[in-house]
């Protein structure tokens, strides 16, 4: 085991070190820019769309057992 003494000279600390300049850079709360934002929207809307279209093909998908059904006179639908 090796003893001794040492002294250091401290120019710096805390957020005045390269470190603490770095985290502080990267604490930094990011603004969206101005494409994000118009990125978020569009995707928003195309949400919407898809969201109509399977409502809409739902409906469509339930008209059609309902005639078919109708046109071939059975109920088997509702035969569970």
């Amino acid at each position: 085991m090796e003893s001794g003494e040492g002294r250091a000279l401290v120019c710096a600390v805390g957020e005045n070190t390269v470190v603490g300049k770095t985290q502080r850079t990267l604490d930094i709360q990011n603004d969206m820019t101005p494409l994000q934002k118009k990125l978020e929207t569009i995707a928003e809307q195309i949400g919407m769309l898809g969201f109509y279209v399977a409502l809409m093909t739902f409906a469509a998908l339930v008209i059609k057992l309902m005639i078919s059904t109708m046109w071939s006179g059975t109920a088997a639908f509702l035969t569970w």
